[in-house]
Order: structure tokens, then C-alpha cells, then sequence
């Protein structure tokens, strides 16, 4: 892989990328949260103590997935759906190539960039220690919450796409969900009643958590509804997060600066 980052070094455009990647990562300081909501996925809820840490206000674009990997993806181009030609759209057998794409990205930058916890991604669209105490990400209503999240208003800390409204099974990727869902580096199991501190999800599993926009409620009642016949399958997107050491901070600075 050493041969690899240097080759990836020399490449006219890496400064450019890493800078973009750099500059749109947030800080999130930690606290304690109550983790979970009503949906049946989501119980019970639990407290749960995290470390600060800065995430990525946007998923990953095809553009740098494509540079670390040396793998372009085909993107379905559509101008009637923004998110269809915005952001990295893999399923999750890609999984294992963010790694290597993480991988890379830290040597270049001496971050420790990884794929997203449940817990990071929950208590960041909550807006952290800004939270303004909203059922939803940015709004007390479902519905409310999923047209702030299409027209992509930033919560209360600058994350833009985000919505802690769903839990979901992996199973139900299958179903109808519009817009965005985001990956997370969980494997699925029930959530355990006990607090925890900066929760990883269990050791071993076969799938991985998804948060979406919607609710699986929603799909569920709202899915076949021909009202939606229009809407597009999600995309299935990247959020990247680096953990707050001394080294990333100076990286970031230095990204801000430039």
C-alpha cells in the first residue's frame, strides 16, 4: 500500500482533495445524550457518554472515493434528483473498500478518519451540546423534520442531509426509502438498556445499521402509497468521522487556512 500512497501523493489533485475533505469536518464535542426514540427499532432508549470528535458536514462525493480507490463508480445521472449525482452511492459489500479508502486518507493526513457509529451519527444530528431538544433533527414532527432534510438545512451544528428520525433493520433496505440513508459502522442488534460509552455495536454480525430520513413506520405505511410512485430509491451514502487528536486539529487548521 506504501507504493500506492505515494503515487496518490504525486497526483496533482490530491492536495485539493484532502484540503475539501479537511475543511468540511466539524467539531462535535462530546457529552451524554439519550439515545433512541419510539420506533420499535429504537428501544429502549439509553444514555449514552461520548468523546468529541469531527464529522464531515456532507457524504462522501464520487470524486474522492474515486481518488483513493482508483475506482471510478458509475453514478446515475438524473437532473430531477440532486442526490443521485451528489454523493457516493455503494451498497454494502463496498464497505470493505472504505476501510482501505480510510486507510489511505489517514497516512496522508496522520487523521484517524473511520466510517460513522450509530452513536456519533445519532448524537451529532441532535445537534450535541446545541441541541435545541427537537423529537426529530431539526423539528418536532416527522414530516417537518424529512422537508428540512430534502432541502438540506443545516442542523443546529452545520451538518447538512442528516436526520436521526430512523433506525433501520437492514432489511429494510429492500423498501421504499427516499433521498439519502448513511451507513454506519454498527452491526444491527437490539439496543441494550444499560448506558454506554462511545458504543461500537456488537463485535461480530452480517449487517450493518442504516439511518435514513424517513421511518420505518413511514415506509411502512406510506411506501406502496402512489403519491410516491415518483420517488427514487435512496442513495447509500458515506459520512466520514475523525477522532480529535492533536494531530487532526492541526491538519484541520491547516485545511482552513489554505
Amino acid at each position: 500500500d506504501d507504493s500506492t500512497i505515494a503515487r496518490l501523493r504525486n497526483k496533482v489533485e490530491c492536495n485539493g482533495i484532502v484540503n475539501n475533505i479537511l475543511s468540511d469536518m466539524i467539531f462535535v464535542e462530546g457529552g451524554i445524550f439519550m439515545m433512541g426514540g419510539e420506533d420499535e427499532n429504537s428501544l429502549p432508549r439509553h444514555q449514552v457518554t461520548i468523546s468529541s470528535f469531527f464529522m464531515c458536514k456532507r457524504p462522501l462525493y464520487p470524486k474522492e472515493w474515486d481518488f483513493f480507490l482508483e475506482d471510478s463508480l458509475e453514478i446515475e445521472q438524473n437532473s430531477d434528483d440532486r442526490y443521485h449525482t451528489l454523493f457516493v452511492n455503494v451498497d454494502e459489500g463496498r464497505l470493505e473498500d472504505l476501510a482501505v479508502l480510510c486507510r489511505r486518507l489517514n497516512k496522508i493526513t496522520g487523521c484517524n478518519f473511520h466510517l460513522q457509529t450509530e452513536a456519533e451519527h445519532e448524537y451529532a444530528a441532535r445537534g450535541g451540546q446545541q441541541s435545541r431538544g427537537y423529537k426529530y433533527a431539526g423539528a418536532n414532527t416527522l414530516l417537518y423534520a424529512r422537508r428540512l432534510s430534502s432541502k438540506t438545512k443545516p442542523n443546529e451544528l452545520g451538518f447538512e442531509y442528516m436526520n436521526f428520525a430512523c433506525r433501520f433493520r437492514p432489511e429494510h433496505r429492500f423498501e421504499r426509502i427516499h433521498g439519502i440513508a448513511e451507513w454506519c459502522s454498527d452491526y444491527y442488534a437490539p439496543y441494550p438498556s444499560e448506558a454506554q460509552t462511545n458504543p461500537q455495536g456488537p463485535a461480530n454480525g452480517t449487517q450493518h445499521v442504516f439511518r435514513s430520513s424517513d421511518s420505518p413506520v413511514w415506509v411502512r405505511n406510506f411506501g406502496e402509497n402512489r403519491l410516491l410512485d415518483t420517488w427514487r430509491e435512496a442513495d447509500w451514502c458515506i459520512r466520514l468521522v475523525c477522532d480529535d487528536t492533536p494531530e487532526a486539529i492541526a491538519a484541520i487548521e491547516r485545511s482552513k487556512n489554505n
